[in-house]
């Protein structure tokens, strides 16, 4: 048992030290003189004025004058006081009324071809950079603030290995100190030939663009001084082996972001989504032909056969495209394709368990229950075998390496085949202002304006008609688009050099006005843009490289009131003859 006691320890003693004396000292400090002073402004005489139809104020007239002057119309207030209320009544009733909702809308412009000087003029010819000399213009777009456009460029001329390198341009047309003589202020240079471009719709500094070697770039243009690419796709048998012909920004209502689709000449169209660095796609589609049972011709296709995707577009959907609509795309054999990659229902047991969430919602595109097994057997077997932690991410399925044609069938279930162009489709575009209307153009010379409910076109339309052509050859489309701001209105380049812009609402057969760029042999135009936020400016792109940006006339630009009630009923009616047709 421990107990305890007292005991007197030593006794520990501090003497108290002195203190000492501090020094001190006087110093003064004097900044320099500030000058200050008051002062004021005041207006030395204040003035009223007013204004009358029938009598004359002079300056300075006294409020009592004025009242005096008001009895020399005793009568005017009883006749308001008796007709105001009647007036009104009739101003509101015309604010809705649909009297003149069918009446022809005069316009300067009427039916057959216009000069391009009633229509359009130039507004500016950007300089080729000076390293994407000798390259062609591939792509042009306006940034989401329509201040900024923006061009790719490459050569799609190019068999095997790309040796040559890529250009990203931009160029801020509206600002004051614009010089048109100086190189670009954005610009980027790449490894290989820049193919395709798609600038971010809400986000100004970002936009994407797709390479020859089957990269897919996502470019900050945030800094001046410094242009980066942000992210960049690999190159493997799971993504793009082949040049990315096409892009899109599309809207995901789920995750409430924007992700990119890509099409490439390899047979796959692919979702990436940024915040994965574009480690991995979220989904694919493989375009395989499948044998068809209405007897179309030229659809009669082994079952094995893929074909390089060369344009896609997307239904519009809410006022944008969304991952849920209808996306088509165009190939290099002159078929053109409709997907409708909605997500199916899963319900696999225990897959939360052992898969994150980005696994599970890729492993959830595969569209059928047996491919989904299939795919889930395998990548969890080499998971097991291979002693991977913790749960199964989209990097251990890619590096499981399952079928690629079991991983990349999003939408096959619900794949439809359109009327065939009789060649490669070099481009496609989905009308802003209808769900289910788009435009195609290729290299057969014709642009052929066609709903997603019904595979024979509604109308076809001849950009090249009057034109003298080399052969047979040089009437190749290019760059089809819908105007932003008229929904009859759409524009379509030509390798004999020109601009068809056609008005449905006035003519079918003949383009309202063509842009040349003069001269007997002018450049092909490769690709165009209108501009969706100042809708007076379109931008092309050609062949020899140049940018050219003209300014359209109100007759293009500026839409009737009801002309999007014009287009649905143009759709309808042609959808009904075509249904009698067949």
């Amino acid at each position: 048992m421990t107990t305890f006691s007292d005991c007197d320890l030593f006794t520990l003693h501090i003497p108290p030290q002195p203190k000492k004396n501090s020094g001190t000292c006087e110093v003064e400090i004097q900044t320099s003189p500030i000058l200050a002073s008051d002062s004021g402004t005041q207006t030395i005489i204040a003035v009223e004025s007013g204004t009358q139809t029938t009598t004359e104020f002079s300056v300075g007239t006294s409020s009592e004058d004025q009242k005096s002057d008001d009895n020399d119309f005793p009568n005017l207030n009883p006749f308001l006081d008796i007709v105001s209320n009647k007036m009104e009544s009739e101003i509101l009733h015309n604010c809705s009324s649909t009297v003149f909702k069918n009446y022809p809308e005069s316009s300067s412009v009427g039916f057959g071809m216009v000069t391009q000087k009633e229509t359009a003029e130039e507004y500016q010819i950007l300089p080729i950079p000076t390293a994407a000399l000798g390259l062609q213009c591939t792509g042009v777009g306006w940034n989401a603030s329509g201040s900024l456009l923006i061009a790719t460029f490459g050569r799609s001329d190019i068999s095997g290995w790309c040796s040559h390198g890529g250009v990203l341009a931009g160029w801020s047309l509206f600002r004051r100190d614009f010089d048109p003589s100086a190189q670009p202020e954005v610009l980027l240079e790449h490894s290989s030939c820049l193919m395709s471009l798609a600038c971010h719709p809400e986000t100004p500094y970002l936009c994407a663009a797709g390479s020859y070697n089957g990269e897919v770039l996502v470019v900050d243009m945030s800094s001046s001084e410094t242009i980066e690419t942000r992210l960049v796709s690999q190159i493997d048998d799971y993504f793009h082996r082949e040049p990315v012909r096409s892009l899109k920004w599309v809207w995901d209502a789920e995750e409430n972001e924007y992700v990119v689709a890509s099409a490439s000449s390899d047979g796959k169209v692919l979702w990436w989504r940024p915040r994965h660095q574009l480690k991995f796609p979220i989904r694919g589609s493989k375009l395989s032909l499948q044998r068809q049972s209405d007897g179309l011709r030229g659809l009669g296709l082994l079952n094995s056969a893929v074909h390089g995707a060369t344009s896609i577009t997307f239904t519009y959907a809410n006022g944008k495209p969304e991952m849920s609509s209808t996306m088509v795309v165009g190939s290099e054999a002159g078929a053109v394709f409709a997907l409708q990659p909605s997500l199916p229902a899963f319900s696999s047991k225990d897959l939360d368990s052992i898969w994150d969430d980005d696994a599970r919602k890729l492993l959830r595109c595969v569209d059928n229950e047996t491919s989904r097994e299939t795919v889930r057997s395998h990548v969890e077997r080499w998971a097991k075998l291979n002693n991977q932690p913790g749960k199964i991410s989209p990097e251990t399925l890619f590096r499981s390496k399952p079928d690629p044609d079991l991983l990349f069938n999003a939408g096959a279930s619900g794949r439809t085949r359109f009327e065939p162009h009789a060649g490669p489709v070099l481009s496609v575009d989905a009308s802003p202002f209808h769900r289910n209307l788009f435009a195609s153009a290729g290299a057969d010379g014709v642009v052929k304006i066609s709903t997603s409910l019904q595979a024979r076109p509604l109308l076809c339309l001849d950009p090249n008609a009057g034109h003298q052509q080399d052969g047979g050859l040089g009437g190749v489309l290019h760059g089809v688009s819908w105007s932003k701001t008229r929904p009859l209105v759409l524009g379509v380049g030509s390798a004999l050099g020109h601009y068809s812009i056609f008005d449905l609402g006035k003519s079918a057969s003949l383009p309202m006005a063509q842009i040349d760029k003069g001269g007997s042999r002018s450049s092909p135009v490769f690709c165009s843009s209108f501009n969706h936020k100042i809708r007076s400016f379109l931008a092309l792109g050609r062949e020899d490289g140049s940018v050219t940006v003209y300014r359209l006339s109100s007759a293009v630009t500026d839409a009737s009131p009801n002309e999007a009630d014009a287009l649905h009923a143009l759709v309808s009616n042609l959808s009904g003859s075509a249904d009698e047709t067949n």
